[in-house]
């Protein structure tokens, strides 16, 4: 694009895109701290190179002059060069699909079932409960959403919060137990030492 630019037009401070990230949300943020210059193309076409940084960079660059003449075209461009960078879209599947790990906490499940959540448009509340319900896989908690079920996600994560109190507080006392055993281990085992210091002087003077 060989337009001039209008006079005094200074580019925003950009966080520049590597190719590393997703480039959908990149193109978003481009688009949103253009919008204080209007609708004209000319000035986010000139702008873009400011808002990338390394491969990025290399690959403007390497364009041929003069082959862009339109931001629309300068965007398919590059979608189609940076595509890997891009999210796959997650969907109810997916959330339906996600299991609590054996070694995964009550808390630390329900965190990441959250935050997996958020990358999911339009999902609604029964759908949420009920992936939530079957991807638990602690068999205390199990047996009790059986035995008095919950009614929405309140609920569920009110009945997760108090299980995940009670794995934390049984934590704390088993190592309170352990450092009992252990306080007790070592004083039989010094006992033991005595007396058998007194059996070797029994000895010894027999």
């Amino acid at each position: 694009m060989t337009t001039p630019l209008p006079a005094r037009f200074k580019p925003p401070p950009f966080d520049r895109y590597d190719g590393t990230t997703d480039l959908t949300d990149h193109i978003n943020y481009f688009n949103t701290m253009m919008t204080m210059y209007g609708e004209m193309e000319i000035m986010s076409c000139r702008a873009f190179p400011s808002s990338l940084r390394g491969e990025t960079t290399s690959w403007f660059s390497w364009m041929p002059p003069n082959s862009i003449t339109s931001f629309a075209q300068l965007y398919r461009v590059f979608v189609t060069y940076f595509q890997s960078s891009m999210k796959h879209k997650k969907t109810m599947v997916n959330l339906l699909s996600l299991k609590q790990r054996p070694d995964e906490s009550i808390r630390a499940f329900v965190s990441h079932f959250n935050k997996e959540s958020l990358d999911i448009k339009d999902l609604d509340e029964a759908t949420t409960h009920t992936a939530m319900s079957n991807g638990l896989t602690d068999m205390d908690l199990i047996k009790d959403l059986a035995r008095k079920p919950t009614k929405n996600m309140v609920e569920l994560l009110e009945r997760c919060n108090e299980f995940a109190n009670m794995a934390k507080a049984l934590q704390a006392w088993k190592a309170i137990e352990s450092k009992i055993d252990k306080k007790r281990q070592t004083s039989d085992d010094r006992k033991d030492e005595k007396l058998t210091k007194t059996d070797r002087r029994a000895e010894r003077m027999d």
